[in-house]
């Protein structure tokens, strides 16, 4: 039994060592980040929430109880053949997420969009982010930027920052206000199909 206890008490750190590792390997084949972020497919859309500690990325999961669940904490993005996409999350841990429909997890989903998310006592709401809104919020707020190098810090960051630079380039991001009850699912998704109407 102390064993076993000591094994699960020395997990959590294993898990930080393997996160920085695999995260340094995505920035030296250029084609991939790991991001703080809950994710999820609706509608074929691949949809991923970025925030800090107890910003709500598993509440919103479970808010809009999507067609499938990615990962409710850490989210893989890869380019491949000119398109980004959402991996689920191989160290996905489940926390907080209850009656969720899980299913493929080796299947990833075409990335649609980036949300930033903050919590909010009167509506949700949604704001296109500019360019450069986006990329500073992406680098201060996630703080996975400050974690791409591992071999060499200077090369590891440049391509992460490049990778950054691409991904908002490409996928429009978004400041998204919550506010929790039964109409979230309901608000955003008009939102959202509202802005993808206007900008086809």
């Amino acid at each position: 039994m102390r064993q076993r206890r000591s094994v699960l008490y020395r997990w959590p750190y294993h898990l930080n060592v393997m996160k920085l590792f695999f995260r340094a390997l995505l920035s030296y084949q250029k084609d991939g980040i790991l991001l703080h972020a809950s994710s999820l497919e609706i509608g074929g859309l691949g949809l991923v929430f970025i925030g800090q500690g107890n910003s709500g990325k598993s509440t919103v999961v479970k808010l809009l109880r999507p067609d499938r669940t990615l990962s409710d904490e850490t989210t893989v993005i890869r380019k491949i053949n000119n398109t980004y996409k959402a991996f689920p999350n191989p160290w996905w841990n489940g926390y907080g997420i209850r009656n969720i429909n899980i299913h493929n997890p080796q299947k990833p989903v075409r990335l649609k969009a980036l949300f930033f998310i903050k919590k909010s006592k009167d509506k949700t709401s949604l704001r296109k982010l500019e360019f450069k809104e986006a990329l500073s919020m992406l680098i201060y707020i996630d703080h996975s930027f400050q974690q791409c190098g591992l071999w060499d810090n200077k090369i590891g960051i440049k391509e992460c920052y490049l990778f950054f630079y691409d991904l908002l380039k490409s996928i429009p991001a978004f400041q998204l206000n919550i506010k929790k009850g039964r109409k979230f699912k309901e608000d955003f998704l008009v939102l959202l199909n509202k802005h993808f109407k206007e900008n086809g």
